[in-house]
């Protein structure tokens, strides 16, 4: 006999969040890059924003090809912040990972992130360098942030010292 536990989904380690709005030559890569990662426990919930383009039909076809996609759609257009909290609330991992929709991630962007706040459990947030590409691909220039608690305390009360589509939050 099966117990009712058995048909009960694990929770994912990872959730990353991914709001989307009028982005449809791009949230197919951003989705993808995420598909692809090496590090495979996680969902991708993807809210989208009452987008006017394709963004949402292309959304749920990723959602029909992997069930670890959860496609949600506003009924009203709430602008970035609000509908990064939407997704928020569906989330279920131990860990947040952000994602913009016109960016990609490294396919080990998550199993490092993971690696070092579970080697760290003081450490509360870990982000990265930002590439930045041209329309054809290549690297064409690169955003560093802060590395040190102290250069992120020093700086946080003016601008954010994190870019959000790097960084992964306990």
């Amino acid at each position: 006999m099966n117990s009712a536990k058995h048909f009960i989904k694990k929770k994912p380690t990872i959730t990353v969040l991914l709001s989307v709005y009028n982005a449809e030559n791009y949230v197919g890569i951003a989705i993808e890059s995420i598909l692809k990662q090496s590090f495979t426990d996680f969902e991708l919930i993807a809210v989208d924003d009452c987008s006017t383009d394709k963004s949402w039909d292309i959304v749920q076809q990723y959602m029909k090809l992997d069930s670890r996609v959860i496609a949600k759609r506003n009924e009203v257009n709430l602008g970035g912040c609000k509908t990064l909290n939407v997704g928020l609330k569906l989330a279920k991992g131990k860990y947040i990972a952000r994602l913009d929709n016109d960016d990609w991630s490294y396919p080990n962007r998550l199993e490092k992130q993971f690696d070092f706040l579970e080697a760290h459990p003081d450490v509360g947030i870990v982000g990265g360098v930002m590439e930045i590409m041209n329309q054809h691909g290549e690297v064409i220039g690169q955003r560093k942030y802060n590395i040190s608690d102290q250069e992120i305390r020093n700086k946080i009360f003016r601008y954010s010292p994190f870019s959000h589509p790097l960084v992964m939050i306990r």
